[in-house]
């Protein structure tokens, strides 16, 4: 293979001649290579988690110097509008930064947030190389709305985990952490939510309608039965036209 032109020297270097022999200790070294190179991702991502969890403190600390007093409506707002004014106008600045959407930066303040101060030893295991992000971020999206008794119990529970299962094992882990750590059973939670299932139609101004459908299982079975009269017929209102064919899955 000829390395291309743009290519950095010491870069093209770690590839080899096309059709050049390669032994089987020849792909264990890439192999090793390979994993130091994901420990080391593993750091930095922990050093950026770092910088934009001070980013949102400096943010706390700094709001009144974030929003423009000359504006009557932020001159107006209480302290807690103020802050969420501050948020976002950090949260802008940090997706251009870091060149992604609003909603993922704010997704990393949250992550990093919960990390830190909920999940100090999966933290740590990210900053020595032995999970990814995308690891730690699982456990952050199920952990930051959690007491931080609970953050700690369901990371006791899966910390081991994240060095060894791909991110969907690994998801389900934490999902069935979670349903141990939750304060009411899962039985007498799946039996609320029998009680809240139905299906709705729901019309739209140019006619059609949506269909919705509250259901509480992980795979709800696909419905059989016809809706009992066409959608462009429903009520002026949202209406309860069933239940949904709804089946728990083990």
């Amino acid at each position: 293979m000829t390395p291309s032109p743009a290519l950095h020297g010491e870069l093209a270097a770690l590839l080899p001649r096309e059709h050049q022999p390669a032994s089987a200790a020849d792909i264990d070294g890439t192999l090793s290579m390979l994993t130091r190179v994901q420990a080391d991702l593993g750091r930095l991502e922990a050093v950026k988690a770092t910088l934009v969890e001070r980013l949102r403190r400096q943010t706390i600390a700094g709001e009144d110097a974030l929003i423009d007093v000359s504006d009557p409506h932020a001159r107006a707002a209480d302290r807690g509008r103020r802050r969420e004014l501050a948020r976002r106008a950090v949260v802008a600045d940090l997706a251009t930064t870091l060149r992604v959407g609003e909603t993922a930066a704010g997704t990393l303040v949250d992550h990093a947030h919960a990390l830190i101060t909920l999940a100090p030893r999966m933290f740590a295991s990210l900053w020595h190389g032995r999970t990814s992000w995308r690891h730690a971020g699982i456990l952050a999206r199920h952990i930051e709305e959690l007491t931080p008794g609970q953050a700690r119990a369901i990371e006791s529970m899966v910390l081991s985990d994240a060095a060894t299962m791909t991110p969907t094992q690994f998801t389900d882990a934490v999902q069935d952490a979670r349903d141990l750590v939750h304060p009411v059973p899962l039985d007498v939670r799946h039996a609320d939510a029998c009680t809240k299932r139905g299906a709705w139609l729901d019309p739209a101004s140019d006619g059609m309608a949506c269909s919705r459908r509250s259901c509480p299982s992980w795979s709800p079975t696909p419905s059989t039965t016809a809706w009992p009269r066409p959608p462009h017929a429903c009520e002026p209102t949202a209406t309860v036209v069933r239940p949904p064919s709804c089946v728990p899955t083990s």
